[in-house]
């Protein structure tokens, strides 16, 4: 560390005069922090935008993965949900079958308002990692898992939800 200072320390004096090819190079060079490392910030969540480097994410109080056990059993109630919204049992959830089961939590009271044709394909090109068109268990999977919240009664009760949800998928003909 200490060589890697003596090679950028500034010239001397005498050098920086406006003709000085030195000084040229001190004048263009641009000191620019290292970028954060992945998963680690100085920053507070209460900090400002303002306050934060470009680029820097907010933390938020829900950045903080859960123990390996609970993770697990996210993984394994997000796979049944996943297996319940593909009704046709291909491997992966169409934009068509996504989009009943938005109409269908909307019908059986979960959310309010209409689910549009454009909010559906909206949301398949988020979860829709490959660009394929379809969602696939694991695109399924690691997007809700990262969208849910954290508190374990919170996400077992919205998982209930979409579970309800597909089987009045189920039983609606």
């Amino acid at each position: 560390m200490f060589f890697f200072f003596l090679m950028i320390r500034r010239p001397p004096r005498s050098t920086l005069s406006s003709s000085s090819a030195a000084s040229d190079v001190y004048k263009r060079q641009e000191f620019s922090p290292p970028p954060p490392r992945r998963g680690s910030s100085s920053l507070r969540p209460s900090q400002s935008p303002a306050q934060r480097r470009p680029g820097e994410r907010p933390v938020s109080p829900q950045a903080k993965s859960p123990p390996p056990i609970e993770m697990r059993r996210r993984v394994e109630m997000l796979q049944r949900v996943f297996r319940e919204f593909d009704r046709d049992r291909a491997g992966q959830i169409s934009p068509d079958e996504l989009l009943q089961v938005g109409r269908l939590r909307r019908k059986v009271g979960h959310k309010s308002g209409e689910w549009t044709e454009e909010q559906n394909l909206r949301l398949v090109r988020q979860m829709d990692a490959s660009g394929d068109g379809v969602v696939e268990e694991k695109e399924f999977v690691g997007f809700m898992n990262s969208g849910l919240p954290r508190d374990m009664k919170q996400f077992s009760a919205i998982v209930q939800e979409y579970i309800e949800a597909a089987m009045a998928f189920s039983d609606d003909p």
